[in-house]
């Protein structure tokens, strides 16, 4: 699965590490044929990772084909063994997801076995049809393509930034947006993207020229009217259940907020969206239910610091799917929603936090969450020695913050109130 940064690191040197390991240490098969590539393996690539390992993705290398997978067999056997690949941060049996890459334990035994046979081809006949991206787009053709006025170029080992830019529309009459999906351009420079539309334009007048964008610092300049979309590294694309749309409304800008990290070498960076429309409009309209806590203040060397928070659902609502943010400091997450009458509902639960691996978890069915639910989060924090994802040697004090040296303590959910026509009541009680 695609990758940025850090996360690529590690993936490349678990390769590294495979590849030096000898073959004998796979489990071998056991009494039923030999799993083939064309008949058992292909269908779980296709499936689990083709999405991010086909080119133009982040992905290190692809693997649609015999001679992609065969030469890297011992390495996607190690890799999926530990779980490693395909990343999936949910804990599984605590919630259900409609997008849960998890491999099961067959799976992992059919590719260790495949691998540990010798990795045969089998006969064509077997393959199922390979996945389609047409333009490299997983969702398919958009019906509206917007794309960066011109690249920005990303300077090797600067400092890592925000920076927004200004995207036009050109749409004469409103438009109801069912699914986004952003491409950010140069694999590993951009850690993350959010996409907001800007009715009022504000994003125009905050650029010295047109097309060059603007440093935004975490936030926009303007008052965030609410998320189109967000990408991290690995994000599948989405679109909301049957009836739900955003209104794209004329003469709208969208404006992205990139947040970079530059590399060793130069870079040019041109993010793409695409906007795919309903003919009708929406029966309902997306909102954000978020529990934030901006009160983190981790001591230098703590390992099992705890930041709670919590908030109120304002209005019935059905929740769609969920999102958490920290940064390297976090190693998990815990969210848990209580209904008025008492019951306990679990949302998300992550044992092993990543931070270059962030991504929307859409729940199998739409949850009810009566007003007056109350949204538990807890979020713990290793900021000893000890974490070898820990930036800083030795470990110091880290505080709430944009950069990802900082931290950050947050929860998202996407839905949709029951009553449409409470929608607008909810940004008094919302972030």
């Amino acid at each position: 699965m695609g990758k940025a940064g850090g996360c690529f690191a590690a993936i490349i040197m678990l390769v590294a590490t495979a590849a030096g390991q000898p073959s004998s240490t796979l489990p071998r098969r056991d009494n039923g044929p030999t799993p083939t590539f064309c008949k058992d393996v292909a269908p779980l690539l296709f499936r689990h990772c083709a999405m991010c390992h086909h080119a133009g993705e982040a992905a290190p290398f692809p693997l649609l084909s015999y001679q992609d997978a065969k030469i890297r067999a011992g390495q996607i056997a190690r890799a999926t063994e530990s779980r490693h690949m395909p990343p999936w941060q949910p804990e599984p049996g605590y919630q259900d997801f409609s997008n849960d890459r998890r491999l099961t334990e067959a799976e992992i035994r059919t590719i260790a076995q495949w691998a540990a046979s010798g990795a045969p081809e089998g006969q064509t006949k077997d393959l199922p049809p390979f996945p389609q991206f047409p333009g490299g787009w997983q969702l398919g053709k958009p019906d509206l393509i917007l794309t960066m006025p011109q690249a920005f170029e990303v300077r090797a080992n600067d400092a890592e930034s925000y920076r927004c830019f200004v995207l036009p529309a050109g749409l004469t009459s409103d438009r109801y947006v069912r699914a986004v999906e952003l491409r950010p351009g140069t694999g590993g420079v951009v850690h993350h993207a959010i996409v907001v539309q800007d009715p009022r334009r504000a994003g125009r007048r905050l650029e010295r020229s047109v097309g060059e964008g603007y440093p935004c610092g975490g936030g926009f300049g303007f008052a965030m009217p609410g998320m189109l979309t967000m990408w991290t590294a690995g994000t599948v694309a989405h679109a909301d259940p049957e009836g739900i749309a955003t209104v794209l409304q004329k003469n709208s800008d969208l404006v992205v907020q990139l947040h970079l990290r530059p590399q060793k070498q130069d870079r040019e960076v041109q993010a793409a969206i695409g906007l795919y429309f309903s003919q009708q409009p929406p029966l309902r309209t997306p909102l954000d239910l978020s529990v934030t806590s901006y009160d983190v203040d981790i001591p230098a060397g703590q390992r099992d610091h705890l930041v709670t928070a919590f908030s109120y659902v304002p209005t019935d609502v059905d929740a769609f799917s969920i999102f958490a943010h920290a940064h390297f400091l976090a190693t998990g997450f815990k969210v848990t929603a209580t209904l008025p009458d008492g019951e306990l509902k679990r949302l998300l639960l992550i044992r092993h936090w990543n931070f270059d691996w962030q991504e929307n978890y859409w729940f199998a069915s739409p949850l009810r969450l009566p007003a007056g639910t109350r949204l538990d989060m807890e979020v713990t924090y290793d900021n000893s020695a000890s974490n070898p994802r820990n930036p800083n040697a030795p470990p110091k004090r880290v505080t709430w913050g944009f950069l990802a040296t900082d931290e950050m303590c947050e929860v998202h959910l996407r839905g949709a109130a029951v009553d449409a026509d409470a929608h607008p009541l909810l940004p008094e009680h919302v972030h």
